[in-house]
């Protein structure tokens, strides 16, 4: 809880000695603590603290999962920070985490609220291009980016 009251409170540096002093008082500093930590930097648009704690993670050995990446991803989308949201679905993928249809259909609708429909579909041919498998949840976001430059008949 005080992990989180800080982190809220941008308090960085006191959630850094909290985790210390979690770890030295042999508490585990689980996935979820971490998670938390997470979720709490992007809802509060702290956007670098949460990529630091994903590197932090990764740096314990402590195995990432999809949560860690899809709390960020749409904040970050929610922000209108397109690039910095399609580098965090690339990390995902090197991490070895498979973005899920939500993740994807997050950022193109991202591109379509920022009215950049041709970064979304250049976004989606660059997933097609890494055989990223496509569904119908993704499929019905991708043809109203074609619509919306005029390519309809191109989906």
């Amino acid at each position: 809880m005080m992990v989180k009251i800080c982190a809220t409170s941008r308090l960085h540096h006191e959630v850094d000695e909290l985790l210390q002093a979690m770890e030295r008082n042999g508490r585990c500093t689980d996935l979820s603590t971490y998670l938390t930590l997470i979720q709490v930097y992007a809802e509060s648009s702290q956007f670098a603290e949460a990529e630091k704690t994903i590197t932090l993670v990764k740096e314990k050995g402590i195995p990432l999962s999809h949560s860690h990446f899809s709390s960020l991803l749409s904040a970050l989308v929610k922000a209108g920070m397109m690039e910095e949201a399609e580098r965090t679905y690339c990390k995902m993928s090197e991490a070895g985490i498979s973005p899920d249809s939500a993740c994807k259909r997050t950022i193109l609708k991202g591109y379509m609220t920022c009215g950049d429909a041709e970064k979304g579909i250049l976004f989606y041919e660059k997933m097609i291009r890494s055989s990223v498998e496509d569904d119908r949840f993704v499929s019905s976001v991708v043809e109203d980016l074609y619509k919306a430059v005029g390519k309809e008949q191109d989906v």
